[in-house]
């Protein structure tokens, strides 16, 4: 989908400051099946779990480059190896390119002998979103789902119907509302916005693994989180780490915040629990 002339503008500044471009030779409606695309952090030669992690950036932007301490700190925590795909970014490979990229991954790690329980799904922001896009879809095909999720201030509706977008928007530093609706629309292509593939808010969660999101009652994205939460509460397990006085994804910015760090020990010793 080509962006609207109007559109151009607010398009560049989120990729100036987010950095990342897609791949100039990624295919729109594909990827190669069964590769892992992007950078793999590890700390140990026989890894005892794996993260497979996917960025933020509006579905339009990001890069692993910035998540390197993140996965750094998670690698060791864990014995693991992380994974942080580099994905393809719309609006030039809209859904379900990244989605599909993820799923590919996922499953080269499982096919490779990995025992599916010892595998986590992780991202931040847009790629939260995509995190519980993947266990969906895993769970509607049938495959082997993963043995926990982490979900950094998840993007969960790309609708923006939630309260929080319109009321945190001068409150929130780093999203707009103004962003998030355009970027929706560059990422969703010719899908409706509504469709639990693009918002996986509206989609199952009965079926899910162990959760642990984060998210900070500032942010734009707030209502995302905590409607997900009233919903999973009936139906799966979950632990919230809700926040006063940070911002959105904070756990990423691991040397410079010391918050950002307790976040990051709860979350492996979550993942420490859950991952068999």
């Amino acid at each position: 989908m080509k962006p609207k002339d109007s559109d151009e503008a607010l398009l560049e500044s989120i990729r100036g400051k987010t950095g990342g471009r897609p791949p100039p030779t990624v295919p729109a409606r594909g990827v190669s099946r069964r590769s892992i695309a992007g950078t793999e952090v590890t700390t140990v030669a026989s890894p005892e779990r794996h993260v497979v992690y996917l960025h933020g950036g509006y579905h339009i932007a990001g890069s692993p480059a910035v998540y390197r301490n993140l996965a750094s700190k998670l690698a060791s925590g864990l014995q693991a190896a992380v994974h942080v795909l580099d994905l393809p970014l719309a609006p030039e490979y809209p859904y379900p390119a990244a989605l599909d990229r993820a799923t590919d991954a996922y499953l080269h790690i499982v096919e490779s002998g990995v025992d599916p329980s010892t595998v986590a799904i992780a991202g931040d922001s847009a790629g939260g979103g995509l995190a519980l896009s993947l266990v969906q879809r895993l769970h509607a095909r049938g495959l082997p789902r993963p043995g926990a999720a982490v979900l950094i201030s998840p993007w969960l509706d790309l609708t923006c119907s939630g309260e929080s977008v319109d009321v945190n928007d001068f409150a929130d530093d780093m999203l707009s509302a103004k962003a998030l609706r355009t970027a929706a629309a560059h990422y969703a292509g010719d899908v409706p916005l509504s469709d639990y593939g693009v918002s996986p808010l509206f989609g199952n969660v009965e079926e899910l693994p162990p959760v642990f999101v984060t998210i900070d009652v500032s942010e734009t994205l707030l209502d995302d989180t905590r409607r997900l939460v009233d919903r999973v509460r009936t139906a799966s397990q979950i632990e919230v780490d809700e926040r006063q006085g940070l911002f959105h994804i904070w756990p990423v910015f691991t040397p410079f915040v010391k918050e950002s760090r307790d976040t990051v020990a709860k979350i492996v010793a979550f993942l420490r629990r859950e991952l068999a």
